[in-house]
């Protein structure tokens, strides 16, 4: 397959996945649609309080047919108020025997709730509740609000519930028998598992990623999706059920904080992935650039705006977050950014999801699934398709590196043909020569040239020093950093020793540089020979100066392999014109367990320092500092005839 096709594929690939798991997702979403309904159900009435002052036997006097209202739709939504309202509904027991039933109200985001169960005037039962208690002050350990009585048969109960929010006031009250529901409850506990399963998975997979290639697209998104999850643990209750149970006013903050954290990471997540110039899409930056501010302000002064203006806000800036990206990036798509044609694919499935959830809570009377699941539903979508485009991207710089290989191996072929055909034209013909010559000989340095920048491209890659064949300073940096993360992380020595040849520059002016050459991977050898463990680096510093460093080794077990140097330098002889000559070297050494306030900056330094202490104090000598103290293990310079002379 040409590599051009291959590199589409993925998009095509992406795209039909997303569709089946859409299929699936709509054709299991009947696990929600498929509760039975209540046998007790039946009409509800509602009565609105704007003052805030009537009672329970204010209530009881009102008149049902006259004083209240009839609920037009099955789960009343009223939007944001400030009124409090009551609902009364039926609680029967139809059946000949005695049966335990629950009240159901499906939203777990209510301030406050008092059920009364009424047998005429007299109270059977009554509860108090809502997420601004302790979760253990709910009748039973639910996500939802649950109320349960035991009726007895033929038994005509009346349920009145006394409701206050600063949330929307939705109204998904329900009469269940106790079997029935909790039979019906675990179709939902499924479907829930699989969605936050299915995130999980996401999160999880991307933070691995993340980790293996440090691209901070992929952080973002761990960020994103880990705010997904914790906008929708809150929303559903789950959270407050398993998480937080005792922290009320985290719960109550939950749902602004995370949703704002979203459209943060989000916001970032865009800018990271799509690299845009600063020229170029000057604007589209400072629109995200400035949305971000925006939260990250709203945050700040959240803890002083009334609660219900709060929520308010987070609506329309959670509606804006959606929408305002998915303009910027089906702007991008018809440039032909194909990254940002996969992402404006996942946003439409984030804003259909977002828009219909805000216009729920802005009183929008739909299906309670349609309402309460969209935005579940169309993150896990946005999130498979993100992860998609995420896992392309990795594809597509895996198949530039194989490009560059196909390259040079096509061109190496070409070479080989071109020389090939040279020598046979050389054997078949001598007439034309010079002409023929000139002609397959540009040929062959067209080719020779071509493979020399392939070659090229690859050997950027490469992390050897081509004169010693030891590691080079690119590699070290490298190799430092982790290392540096992963003692830290795991409380454990790090030593790094440097080397320096002394008096070296005398060596290239006594004996050339080719002789100093010898002198280098002499050198190299001997480092390599004095460390044993897979783990231990060994690099070309720069010029004359090698390093070692030594993971999990404290300042003793340096001392010994910088020793082991010192000595194996020292007893060496190189042959220089039936001359024996010597060379030494200095040794600093520094050793610490990484700390959060510090970095690879100081444990470098503080080696370097130690070897400049050497070369201060006569060279030939290793030098230790730990904790501002350090060793000296002092070996005089010997000096025999062809020694090189110690300064």
């Amino acid at each position: 397959m040409p590599i051009k096709d291959h590199m589409n594929n993925p998009v095509k690939t992406s795209l039909l996945k997303v569709l089946l798991f859409m299929l699936l997702t709509i054709n299991m979403a009947g696990c929600f649609q498929k509760k039975s309904v209540p046998e007790a159900q039946a009409s509800m009435y509602w009565l609105e309080d704007k003052t805030g002052t009537m009672t329970f036997d204010d209530i009881l006097k009102q008149d049902l047919s006259t004083q209240w209202q009839a609920a037009k739709h099955r789960y009343p939504n009223f939007g944001f108020s400030s009124s409090i309202f009551w609902l009364s509904l039926p609680f029967e027991n139809k059946h000949a025997i005695e049966t335990p039933m629950l009240l159901e109200i499906a939203f777990p985001l209510h301030d406050k709730i008092d059920v009364y169960l009424v047998d005429s005037d007299k109270v059977v039962a009554n509860y108090h509740t809502g997420d601004l208690l302790p979760f253990n002050s709910r009748p039973l350990n639910h996500r939802s609000f649950l109320f349960p009585q035991t009726v007895a048969p033929k038994e005509n109960l009346r349920a009145i519930v006394r409701l206050q929010s600063t949330d929307t006031i939705y109204l998904p009250v329900k009469v269940w028998k106790s079997h029935d529901f909790f039979a019906a409850d675990q179709n939902e506990v499924f479907l829930l598992g699989l969605f936050f399963g299915f995130l999980s998975i996401m999160l999880i997979y991307n933070l691995l990623l993340y980790f293996s290639t440090h691209q901070k697209s992929y952080l973002y998104y761990v960020f994103f999706t880990g705010a997904i999850i914790y906008f929708q643990l809150t929303q559903k209750g789950l959270g407050y059920q398993y998480l937080w149970p005792e922290k009320t006013f985290f719960n109550h903050m939950s749902i602004p904080l995370s949703a704002f954290i979203a459209m943060i990471t989000s916001s970032l997540f865009i800018l990271n992935f799509l690299n845009l110039k600063k020229e170029s899409h000057a604007k589209i930056i400072f629109t995200l650039k400035a949305g971000i501010g925006i939260s990250f302000f709203i945050i700040a002064i959240g803890y002083f705006i009334p609660y219900e203006i709060l929520l308010q806000l987070t609506a329309v800036m959670g509606a804006a977050s959606a929408l305002v990206p998915l303009i910027i990036l089906a702007n991008l798509s018809f440039r032909g950014n194909q990254s940002a044609q996969i992402l404006t694919v996942a946003w439409l499935f984030l804003l259909n999801g977002t828009l219909l959830f805000v216009l729920g809570r802005l009183g929008l009377q739909t299906q309670m699934f349609v309402t309460e699941n969209a935005m579940l539903i169309g993150s896990t979508m946005e999130a498979a398709l993100i992860s998609f485009a995420l896992a392309r991207n990795i594809k597509k710089e895996r198949d530039a590196r194989m490009l560059a290989q196909e390259s040079a191996l096509k061109y190496e072929r070409k070479t080989r043909e071109t020389q090939n055909s040279l020598l046979l034209l050389q054997k078949q013909t001598t007439q034309h020569l010079e002409e023929k010559v000139k002609e397959r000989t540009h040929k062959l340095e067209t080719a020779m040239l071509s493979l020399t920048k392939a070659n090229c491209k690859l050997d950027q890659l490469a992390r050897l020093d081509g004169l010693t064949g030891i590691f080079n300073r690119r590699h070290f940096n490298q190799q430092i950093e982790y290392e540096w993360q992963r003692t830290r992380r795991h409380k454990e020595f790090l030593s790094l020793m440097i080397i320096d040849i002394d008096h070296f520059k005398q060596v290239n002016d006594d004996y050339g540089h080719l002789f100093g050459d010898q002198c280098l991977i002499h050198m190299g050898a001997i480092l390599k020979n004095s460390v044993q463990r897979p783990e231990d680096i060994v690099a070309r510093y720069g010029g004359e100066e090698f390093v070692i460093l030594l993971p999990n080794t404290n300042i003793s077990g340096a001392h010994l392999i910088a020793e082991r140097v010192r000595q194996s330098t020292e007893k060496l002889r190189l042959d220089y014109r039936n001359k024996q000559v010597q060379f030494t070297v200095s040794i600093g050494i520094s050793s610490m367990i990484p700390r959060q306030d510090s970095s690879t900056i100081d444990l470098i330094a503080s080696a370097d320092q130690a070897l400049y202490l050497a070369k201060e104090r006569g060279r030939n000598r290793v030098i230790a500092l730990h904790n501002a103290e350090h060793r000296i293990s002092k070996k005089p310079a010997i000096n025999t005839q062809h020694t090189v002379p110690q300064s």
